[in-house]
């Protein structure tokens, strides 16, 4: 770049100067937008394309994650699909932003366009979780610590963390809130979570997970829910669409909204793409009627049969539904062999009572190697190894296991799963890890 004169670096005063497509932007510590590391002035490669390639009025999205390696394990990470979700919200127009060390002076100031970062069009948070709040902790001090609150901005009497409150901010013009960790959604404790917080104080549309999911699949998750937004489909689309692939752990499935959800930010540039060679995705010649009353799938069973799998037996299959706003559902189908889940998965949404697409995850034409049974598959002491396999800070306690026997048809794989889910008790946060045999 500096060959091209693209880049320019000035000694005395520590400045750099990029010039792409006829603009012109310094960066530097004094100026608040650049950090040195290693000797070298560091920029967010994201927002030096925020700053030079667009035009007009800006649309900020704004992507929040952290690298919890320093108080747990290092897959307990939100940082690769936060840095994926913020390049999709790019390729959108969207001057997208991220960050993966985020403080309450980050959190809570301004953007570098004047406007405040709580109040931009996007936030996509991930992390640390629960109803009330979601947490960042990259280090073991202070000002590693951060988080968003669904009252006011406060500080912890206990914790010293400073939090973000969404009740301290006019959230008017924010059009799409993601709360994607543990519990935002949830109701058990309290009528009221982040998400119906961030509505009453005026965003269109919040999204998040009434369970606790584990990190794996909650990431993998996160990357296919922004993949749906960037196709140009609806906050609930969207949901469907990341919910069409295959979890370990299958309560990401349970994702949830408050608020609009047919919702569209915005599509990204035509020609645009994203891999899901994982699914086949079937058109209905014709709406089919869905009761959520008397549960009749015999239409949809007949669809199957004839367009995909004549071997299909709706009693092979267990059934999951999940309702989202009034007379919007979700349905699994999960393919079973006895107590063994596998990954042969159909499902489909129905919205206003009808269903038009139906997807399928998974090797219909499967077989099972003969020397390899389908019970019992469990290995005496899993749950102790996968608590063995963590590696966690004081304060992090172990409040529940749920475990899953799988057979994956496309790797033709065995695998006993084990979720693990600890309460951080000073944040009041929760994480589930994934521990695969």
């Amino acid at each position: 770049m500096r060959d091209d004169k693209m880049l320019t670096y000035d000694d005395e005063t520590k400045v750099a100067t990029v010039n792409l497509h006829g603009k012109s932007k310094k960066y530097s510590v004094s100026l608040g937008n650049a950090r040195t590391e290693n000797w070298r002035l560091i920029v967010n490669e994201e927002e030096v394309w925020a700053d030079l390639f667009y035009d007009g009025e800006a649309l900020l999205a704004y992507s929040i994650g952290a690298n919890y390696s320093a108080l747990f394990r290092p897959d307990i990470n939100t940082s690769e699909s936060v840095k994926y979700a913020a390049s999709n919200f790019a390729t959108m127009g969207f001057k997208s932003y991220y960050n993966l060390k985020p403080d309450a002076k980050y959190l809570k100031g301004n953007s570098p366009h004047g406007k405040p970062r709580i109040e931009s069009t996007v936030l996509f948070f991930a992390g640390h979780a629960n109803y009330d709040n979601m947490a960042w902790e990259h280090g073991t001090l202070s000002r590693e610590k951060s988080g968003v609150y669904f009252g006011k901005d406060f500080i912890s009497s206990t914790t010293s963390i400073e939090y973000a409150g969404l009740e301290s901010y006019n959230l008017s013009q924010t059009d799409l809130m993601v709360f994607a960790g543990c519990l935002t959604a949830s109701k058990e404790e309290s009528s009221e979570n982040l998400l119906t917080r961030a509505i009453d104080n005026g965003a269109q549309t919040a999204v998040g997970f009434p369970d606790s999911i584990g990190t794996s699949s909650a990431s993998k998750w996160r990357c296919k829910f922004s993949d749906g937004l960037a196709l140009g489909k609806t906050v609930l689309e969207s949901i469907n669409y990341a919910n069409s692939f295959d979890y370990d752990d299958t309560l990401v499935r349970n994702a949830t909204y408050e608020g609009n959800p047919d919702l569209i930010l915005r599509a990204a540039p035509r020609g645009y793409s994203v891999t899901n060679e994982e699914i086949s995705i079937y058109n209905f010649y014709k709406s089919i009627y869905y009761s959520a009353e008397n549960n009749e799938y015999k239409e949809i069973s007949e669809f199957i049969i004839d367009n995909v799998d004549e071997s299909f037996k709706i009693t092979d299959y267990k059934i999951d539904v999940a309702k989202r706003g009034n007379d919007n559902y979700f349905v699994t189908f999960t393919k079973m062999i006895g107590a063994l889940e596998t990954d042969i998965v159909y499902t489909f949404s129905i919205k206003e009572g009808y269903v038009s697409t139906i997807s399928l995850h998974g090797n219909i034409n499967y077989s099972i190697p003969r020397n390899r049974g389908t019970s019992n598959l469990t290995k005496s002491g899993v749950e102790q190894r996968a608590i063995l396999s963590s590696s966690y800070k004081e304060g992090y306690t172990l409040v529940n296991q749920r475990i899953i026997e799988k057979y994956h048809t496309m790797t033709n794989e065995f695998k006993t799963i084990v979720i693990s889910e600890f309460k951080h008790e000073d944040t009041n946060t929760f994480v589930a890890e994934e521990y695969t045999e």
